[in-house]
């Protein structure tokens, strides 16, 4: 975990418009409203108080922790958010402004579970909904769709290159191992 990163878009991501972050193409202000959303206008206020990531608590780190690990969960419904779309002709997912092409093992993942009914399209063909109820292994494929819309959406805060297909990430599997 890039500590540094986190507080960057904290202190940064509040402030950028939409036209800055349409010329830098750039998930800046999308990633300070999940982190708020998720965090809570206090959490993401006392953050901002710490100059660096030295400063960051424990007790914030945790609650960082927690929430980051609250949204790669299948219950935290990612793969839902407006923010995310996918382009079923082009073959490519957007986060944000940010387009993924089918090289990248997120888009393949999201396709693999649209071909298999995990995910489906929403009615305006672009937006995607997961399956109410899914298997272990389907719970397991969605943790990392969410991970890697994740790194998608944080970029430089999280590092993993490739998913492990349906391996099962834990119980706070990646935020817990100190990264």
């Amino acid at each position: 975990m890039n500590w540094a990163g986190l507080l960057y878009i904290v202190r940064e991501g509040e402030h950028v418009t939409a036209e800055e972050a349409r010329r830098d193409w750039s998930n800046l202000d999308i990633a300070y409203a999940y982190l708020r959303r998720s965090l809570g206008q206090y959490e993401v206020n006392r953050l901002k108080e710490d100059s660096d990531s030295r400063q960051v608590s424990g007790e914030q780190r945790q609650i960082v922790l927690t929430a980051l690990n609250d949204q790669w969960s299948p219950n935290g419904r990612l793969a839902e958010s407006a923010e995310f779309t996918c382009d079923g002709a082009a073959k490519e997912l957007h986060i944000g402004r940010i387009r993924m092409g089918g090289g990248f093992w997120v888009v393949r993942l999201a396709y693999r579970l649209l071909s298999e009914g995990v995910l489906t399209y929403a009615s305006d063909k672009a937006h995607l909904r997961l399956r109410e109820s899914m298997s272990p292994s389907d719970r397991n494929r969605v943790n990392w769709l969410h991970f890697g819309l994740m790194e998608g959406l944080y970029p430089n805060l999280l590092h993993k290159a490739e998913h492990l297909d349906d391996r099962d990430l834990g119980n706070g599997w990646y935020f817990r191992m100190g990264h």
